[in-house]
């Protein structure tokens, strides 16, 4: 099993108009980069629902998720039409791997997306950032729609 965390208690919109947040990945056995992580969620978020699109679409056969701050990201790799190879990397060193369903994966993703704008909408922020996350976001969605049953 995996996840993506987002602590809704944790978000913060700087005077910059940037969202601040914990953000992390949980699998049956570990966390990263850590529980503490803070970050730019939307930042991020809008980052990797595109790097989703691309593996979904066969654009490329691995993206890089990457986090703002810090040595960390996870390189996500196409294995095949449904199976994706996740390694979560500090300092250029593979630390752990995960495999994955292309479409638990895109689930997951959509899962920190909708918790995210809720809260977003709820607050009634808007920045630029929130734009490109949403129009990302739906067209995810699309995209998963028009081709579940490939």
């Amino acid at each position: 099993m995996m996840e993506i965390i987002l602590e809704p208690n944790s978000l913060r919109l700087s005077s910059s108009g940037n969202i601040h947040g914990v953000l992390y990945f949980e699998t049956s056995d570990k966390i990263f980069p850590d529980t503490d992580w803070n970050d730019f969620v939307v930042v991020l978020l809008g980052w990797w629902v595109e790097s989703a699109i691309n593996l979904k679409q066969g654009l490329s056969k691995q993206e890089r998720l990457r986090f703002m701050d810090g040595p960390y990201s996870i390189l996500v790799k196409y294995i095949d039409k449904n199976q994706l190879s996740l390694d979560f990397i500090e300092k250029d060193h593979t630390i752990d791997s995960s495999f994955i369903q292309l479409s638990s994966f895109i689930n997951i993703l959509s899962k920190a997306c909708e918790k995210l704008l809720k809260i977003i909408e709820a607050n009634n922020w808007q920045t630029g950032d929130i734009s490109l996350l949403k129009s990302r976001y739906a067209s995810l969605q699309r995209e998963s729609l028009s081709k579940d049953a490939d």
